[in-house]
């Protein structure tokens, strides 16, 4: 019986694994356990719930197999982010260095030469962007 058992199991995580339609693999399960009837009567529903219990196992391991593929996938995600995110802090980092460069240069100026060299880096940033 040990024997029958193991085999239904087999035979029902294979059939589990190879057919993504669920109702095909219904019916070949169904057809199996009514083959089963013809030769030993009352044990095929015995066939038809180890065949389920197979089954059931191949679709759970292939759903956690998605799981650990789609987790990887946001890990993977994130880390693009975070690259991304960094190359525009650093960006930001050149932009205001630059920005802290003509403070330097013009800290001896007057407020209106500050203001016409504050406009003229404005402008050059926005024709850079």
């Amino acid at each position: 019986m040990l024997f029958y058992f193991v085999i239904f199991i087999v035979i029902g995580f294979v059939l589990g694994a190879m057919q993504k339609n669920v109702k095909i693999a219904s019916v070949i399960i169904i057809a199996i356990s009514l083959c089963w009837a013809v030769v030993f009567g009352p044990w095929a529903l015995a066939a038809f719930v180890e065949l389920m219990i197979g089954y059931a196992l191949a679709k759970y391991l292939a759903k956690e197999k998605e799981h650990i593929e789609v987790t990887q996938n946001v890990e993977l995600v994130d880390k693009i982010g975070d690259v991304l995110i960094r190359d525009e802090v650093t960006r930001e980092r050149q932009k205001s260095n630059g920005f802290n460069a003509i403070l330097d240069k013009v800290g001896s100026l007057s407020v209106d030469d500050l203001r016409r060299e504050l406009q003229i880096e404005k402008i050059s940033m926005q024709q850079k962007t």
